[in-house]
């Protein structure tokens, strides 16, 4: 819940122009806030037009940016907790810097829910889910908590709600 309704819409895996992009703002404008819902649903309608999805499915970068940024929220003494939502529809292509981001980004306040869309084999974002045990970076360090979520949304998609 955020009160100013502002939020972050940042995208990941698009080529813009000619070049492949790991992590970007989809409003393409130095600042990634735009007004709630509505304004997420306009940012990517504005974005999709002028851009080609595409793979590599790299998470590490984006982790890494979310991390600072709540990095710097502590710093600043905020007293925020941030969701970092990931939306994909393909499988993972950068585990180990991902491993390696969500590791360092344990001591934050944040949490990451990923949702895999779609019928690829989403069987690496069983492991960044913490479920079955604490995540080792390449050193390996522990995470001190389960901070991610995965969701495979087609076991949902067709479920009614009770």
């Amino acid at each position: 819940y955020d009160t100013d309704k502002q939020i972050p819409v940042f995208g990941f895996g698009a080529e813009i122009g000619r070049t492949t992009q790991h992590f970007f703002h989809v409003n393409q404008s130095q600042n990634p806030y735009v007004d709630g819902v509505q304004g997420i649903i306009n940012a990517y309608g504005q974005f999709l037009p002028t851009c080609h999805l595409s793979g590599p499915t790299n998470f590490a970068p984006t982790i890494k940016a979310v991390s600072e940024g709540c990095r710097q929220q502590v710093a600043a003494e905020n007293k925020s907790y941030t969701v970092l939502l990931i939306m994909t529809d393909g499988a993972i292509t950068d585990i180990d810097d991902t491993i390696n981001a969500i590791v360092e980004a344990d001591d934050l306040p944040l949490s990451i829910v990923i949702v895999g869309v779609g019928s690829m084999d989403f069987a690496a974002m069983e492991v960044l889910d913490g479920d079955n045990g604490l995540l080792r970076n390449s050193r390996g360090k522990a995470t001190r908590r389960d901070l991610v979520q995965f969701v495979p949304f087609r076991e949902f998609m067709n479920k009614r709600s009770e």
